[in-house]
């Protein structure tokens, strides 16, 4: 469903992850602690129709699915086109203030770093055909 509808990987996990305790502990119909990751999808019912399986296979391993296995293997935050084009551009323009707020938060890209949300948006429009190779 993530690739059907090109939901965001990187914030879809993040978020499952974000609620999986909460949503395990309730009821299978309430997906308000997932309601971020659901957000990102186009086709809410199709999610609705996962989550309800998923709820169940939390519920059946005794909540052995906990926030903190989540979160290990999946970052809050990952080096995006945009983020390296940004720090790049103003780099280049002798300012390296954004460049050391991005290296900051990628020092501990599975925890939160205050000050830093917008790093780990989505990707804004402007930045669809964005390529930035290795070698930049």
């Amino acid at each position: 469903a993530m690739a059907a509808h090109h939901s965001d990987f990187t914030l879809t996990f993040w978020h499952l992850g974000q609620g999986a305790a909460a949503y395990a502990q309730g009821p299978a119909n309430d997906t308000a602690p997932l309601q971020a990751a659901r957000d990102l999808f186009l086709d809410r019912a199709r999610f609705d129709q996962w989550a309800a399986r998923w709820h169940a296979r939390l519920h059946a391993q005794a909540g052995q699915a906990d926030r903190a296995l989540i979160q290990s293997h999946n970052p809050w935050l990952v080096l995006r086109n945009h983020l390296a084009h940004t720090a790049i551009v103003q780099l280049q323009a002798g300012d390296r203030r954004y460049f050391d707020r991005l290296w900051h938060a990628l020092q501990t890209p599975f925890t939160v770093t205050p000050g830093c949300e917008d790093l780990a948006a989505l990707p804004p429009a402007w930045a669809a055909h964005i390529e930035v190779s290795c070698s930049s």
